[in-house]
């Protein structure tokens, strides 16, 4: 399948419901030993309106921040932060909102296969997320899961990848933990030395009911203002009963 156009087609079918979350579609490629990366989702907004049962939901996430040291060509850690979140809900009824800093996540990134050949690889990326927010802000117990994801190149300068993942997450009563699955999968292309373009879709589903699918559909840009320094733009659509209606995404990267 050597036309992107086609594998996009191929992408979009093998997970439907699902082109991008600005892109989350985490990559396996781990950074060189002794270097670091800073990500910063430096603005998240998220809206979601219910018309059966009047409902509002409004997001707003800042410094979303992952800071990520390269410990081994094929080993790095990182270390995630929700320096700010504000969830607002509107109702009939009334109105209310909590913010405050977020949880705090710890994950290792592993690559275990490399083709240079084909610009290939494939990484696990176990995770454990301690629960260090207030009440309606983040979670109120620790949660756990894994990510495998894989990439490679393709003709004509494209990029294309892939992600699966299981997350144990506190339920909505606060009583248990429900599996939730997600996969998702991305298309990008750069089209100059400081511009890149990207497509990308996920699907997930949860152990809580049948009802629980969730997908989004979007794309966004990469702006790379030097070799280490770059601005990401992006806009999702999501589907599906447990899916933020909008999210629009500023994300700020660093590499040193």
């Amino acid at each position: 399948m050597h036309n992107p156009c086609r594998l996009l087609a191929f992408v979009l079918l093998l997970f439907p419901g699902a082109l991008l979350r600005s892109q989350v579609t985490e990559t396996p490629f781990t950074i060189a030993p002794g270097h670091f990366e800073l990500r910063v989702d430096a603005l998240t907004l998220g809206f979601d309106q219910e018309n059966t049962t009047p409902k509002r939901y409004t997001a707003l996430g800042v410094a979303h921040s992952l800071f990520q040291i390269g410990l081994t060509k094929s080993t790095d850690l990182q270390v995630g932060a929700q320096l700010f979140k504000r969830q607002t809900y509107q109702t009939s009824t009334g109105r209310t909102s909590d913010s405050g800093f977020g949880d705090v996540t710890f994950r290792v990134k592993y690559t275990f296969w490399r083709d240079p050949a084909a610009g290939a690889a494939a990484a696990v990326i176990p995770y454990v997320k301690i629960p260090s927010s207030k009440p309606g802000v983040g979670t109120d117990g620790t949660e756990y899961g894994f990510i495998l994801p894989w990439a490679m190149g393709l003709p004509g300068g494209w990029q294309s990848g892939a992600s699966f993942q299981w997350d144990v997450q506190r339920n909505d009563a606060h009583t248990g933990y429900d599996s939730v699955w997600t996969a998702g999968a991305y298309l990008s292309r750069d089209f100059t030395s400081h511009l890149n373009l990207y497509g990308e879709s996920t699907l997930g589903v949860s152990s809580a009911s049948k009802s629980s699918f969730a997908g989004t559909l979007g794309g966004g840009l990469t702006l790379r203002v030097s070799s280490g320094i770059s601005w990401e733009f992006g806009l999702n659509r999501g589907f599906g009963a447990r899916s933020t209606d909008w999210v629009t995404l500023v994300r700020f990267r660093w590499g040193f």
